[in-house]
């Protein structure tokens, strides 16, 4: 972002300061104009009325979707002065982006949800701005912890306000099964009744009706939904409600603990990989269908009972299944040390001690995978968990969160550079070419 601070008052909205949507071919543009005077509408008490229009009138917040293409789907400018404010975009995700610039430019208040005195008042300048990366992340994991739609709606609200452009689910786990899969009853009577630490759960899932209402309710603010399968570990919960995943056909106990790397679905005989293979494709299939965004991701992490050809048998299945729906594959980084299709995604979750092992005699197995990876000209999405895990604790006092990564304070996680991830400690060396970084997720 390049910001020019200007001189002079600044623009003050009043009740009468109209919303002017620029005519344009977007049909998401005049949307944006709603969403903006919604936003106003709690602290400042006004009704702000939105018009599309060729032509802006005066002492107006002017959303121009006609800029140039030079701009990108998500770059803009905005110039505020005191006649007015004008946001210009190639599009209306780039205005989207922009409404979230005006935010931080009015005062703090403006967040309220009750009316407040105000004045509201837009600081003057001139603001060019365009991200650096096309994918800017979070992910919630709702598999070990279900969170009712309505928390999730207002993480969305909150994920937009940091420019966040994608929602990673985490809908599988040992600890439950999150989304209803049709042909499966089983993954959700059963599969969905545990979470961390509580059993008897019968509502905790998402119907397909719901998820694709969260889908829509992201996409209305302008984020791709990537759904989660996790595999070949973390799988307790389908273990539990499918028999034929597991070696002796007989199904386990739902899981409500708190451990990784305990289970692994049945890939040891030729059998139970066809099962396994029929299950993701059933599965991959399902969620596929509800998810317009181009990614599935299909977990590969935490699997020490796995041999190389189980944890092969595995990858093999369930990347068919995703590049027959026409999806890109997207995978914690462990996935890269099997064959992936070419433009896979890794998402690297490593941290510190990997980093200072690049390069000499005991590399870990997480740098080897990246090494593999990269090979087979995968991107990457850069989420190390020693700046990026968003429930570790900021310090000792802190009285919520985890510290298995040590402690994460603001600075710590504000101030790390994507490009680093994977270098040697002192930044040098690093695994992943710059041009093969996709992204971010928090």
């Amino acid at each position: 972002m390049s910001q020019t601070n200007l001189t002079g008052s600044g623009f003050t909205l009043t009740a009468q300061t109209p919303v002017n949507v620029i005519s344009s071919s977007d049909p998401d543009a005049a949307g944006v104009g709603a969403y903006l005077a919604g936003l106003l509408a709690p602290a400042t008490g006004y009704t702000l009325p939105v018009t599309t229009t060729s032509q802006p009138t005066a002492q107006a917040i002017v959303l121009n979707p006609n800029g140039p293409s030079s701009l990108g789907a998500e770059g803009y400018t905005l110039n505020s002065t005191s006649t007015g404010v004008t946001l210009t975009a190639y599009g209306a995700q780039g205005l989207f982006r922009g409404v979230q610039t005006l935010r931080q430019l009015l005062p703090a208040a403006i967040e309220s949800t009750t009316a407040k005195p105000g004045p509201w008042t837009v600081a003057p300048v001139q603001i060019s701005d365009n991200p650096r990366y096309s994918y800017r992340g979070v992910m919630v994991d709702v598999a070990r912890r279900y969170f009712p739609m309505a928390q999730l709606k207002r993480y969305i609200d909150q994920a937009a306000t940091y420019k966040i452009n994608t929602l990673h689910l985490h809908l599988t786990d040992d600890q439950g099964w999150r989304i209803a899969i049709g042909a499966i009853p089983s993954l959700t009577t059963i599969g969905a009744s545990t979470q961390s630490g509580f059993t008897g759960g019968t509502t905790w899932y998402y119907t397909a009706a719901e998820y694709q209402e969260i889908v829509a309710y992201a996409k209305s603010r302008f984020m791709t939904v990537v759904p989660e399968i996790d595999g070949p570990g973390h799988t307790s919960a389908a273990l539990a409600s499918v028999a034929n995943l597991n070696c002796n056909n007989n199904t386990i106990s739902p899981y409500s603990g708190f451990d990784v790397g305990i289970s692994l679905y049945c890939l040891s005989d030729a059998q139970h990989i066809s099962n396994v293979s029929s299950f993701l494709t059933t599965v991959i299939d399902t969620v596929a269908a509800m998810t317009p965004g181009p990614y599935v991701h299909l977990g590969g992490d935490e699997t020490p009972a796995a041999t190389p050809t189980q944890y092969a048998a595995y990858v093999s299945a369930a990347t068919s299944a995703a590049t027959a729906r026409g999806k890109t594959v997207m995978g914690w980084h462990q996935l890269g040390q099997s064959t992936i299709p070419a433009n896979s995604i890794m998402q690297w979750w490593g941290d510190s001690d990997d980093r200072s092992s690049i390069g000499t005699s005991n590399e870990t197995e997480d740098i080897q995978f990246v090494r593999n990876a990269v090979q087979q000209n995968a991107k990457f999405v850069m989420s190390p968990s020693d700046h990026a895990y968003l429930d570790m604790k900021y310090d000792s006092t802190t009285p919520y969160g985890l510290s298995w990564q040590g402690y994460v304070p603001l600075s710590k996680a504000y101030d790390w550079d994507p490009t680093t991830s994977t270098a040697k400690l002192n930044g040098t060396g690093s695994l992943v070419p710059a041009d093969k970084i996709a992204g971010v997720e928090a």
